[in-house]
């Protein structure tokens, strides 16, 4: 496989069209990877009253109702998101896999449309594998806990190069999942059938997953890292005003400036993160294709009849 060819085919690709770039803003709703981290703690240590606190807690007690409704809002928005989410990842896949095919213009409508036959599929592989990372990370974490308590924090000592030696595993297993959803809506594969096609292309080709992973990976993330130094900027008057206030930021115009600013910058944030995302999950796709034999087809030009 030639890693340069993928690379820049992938750019032409989603230059040319376009549409990907929209997958590309859905699929990024499921995707947290170098999302910047917007909360904001308070620490107090001294033996001052926590006016930030007290202040939440009785307008927490005097808007029960207002406070039901905005979690049962942020549920339904996790709910659209989730939906957005898996269509946008099926969209990308579905628009690389044409456009290699020699597609020579995608059409949202038609890329949405295509990928409801995809939707239960891809998000039945989402909630299979959640539960069996809940049950792994349960289990693990008892293991770890009680190995800890039984050895008096020996055999936490022991189990340390284990827990490093998960990241690169936990960084490959997100390469191969990928993969599986590549193969699900490429070959039109079940769940069964995607993981196995998956994992005997992922097996017969560890070494080139690894390069284009850490091609990629490190690549989006350093991409990502300048896409949210804006964010950080941006809290540049929530901490003034937490230095000149004495701690006191709630209600300030510190942190109504940082969330203003916020605010505006998101939209740019996801736009070109949405770009980022459609490169990524077309590179992937093309990688797919080209690791099972699949070679770039010339675009079909229709031809119009000349008329007499």
């Amino acid at each position: 496989m030639s890693y340069g060819e993928v690379l820049s085919k992938a750019w032409q690709m989603i230059w040319k069209h376009k549409v990907l770039w929209i997958f590309g803003i859905l699929a990024g709703f499921l995707s947290n990877g170098g999302n910047p981290d917007l909360s904001y703690r308070e620490e107090y240590r001294s033996t001052a009253p926590n006016v930030f606190g007290y202040r939440l807690e009785e307008w927490l007690n005097q808007n029960f109702w207002l406070v039901a409704l905005i979690v049962l809002a942020v549920f339904v928005l996790v709910l659209v998101l989730l939906v957005l989410g898996t269509f946008g990842r099926i969209g990308l896949v579905r628009g690389a896999w044409k456009a290699d095919e020699g597609a020579v213009k995608l059409s949202f409508a038609e890329l949405w449309a295509e990928s409801g036959a995809y939707f239960w599929r891809v998000l039945g592989l989402s909630f299979l594998l959640f539960v069996v990372f809940l049950i792994v990370g349960v289990a693990l974490g008892i293991f770890v806990v009680l190995g800890t308590v039984v050895t008096l924090g020996i055999g936490l000592i022991c189990l340390l190069p284990f827990l490093c030696l998960l990241i690169p595993l936990a960084w490959l297993l997100q390469v191969w999942v990928e993969q599986v959803i590549v193969a699900m809506v490429g070959e039109n594969l079940s769940i069964g059938e995607g993981i196995s096609r998956a994992w005997q292309v992922f097996t017969a080709h560890l070494g080139e997953y690894i390069v284009m992973g850490l091609v990629l990976g490190l690549g989006s993330l350093v991409v990502r890292i300048v896409l949210s130094i804006p964010f950080l900027i941006a809290l540049a008057p929530l901490l003034g005003a937490w230095m000149f206030n004495g701690g006191q930021v709630f209600g300030s115009t510190g942190m109504v400036l940082t969330l203003v600013l916020m605010c505006v910058y998101l939209p740019v944030y996801m736009f070109l993160n949405g770009i980022l995302t459609a490169y990524l999950g077309t590179s992937w796709t093309l990688i797919f294709r080209r690791l099972t034999g699949r070679t770039a087809q010339p675009e079909v030009v229709e031809v119009l009849p000349v008329s007499s």
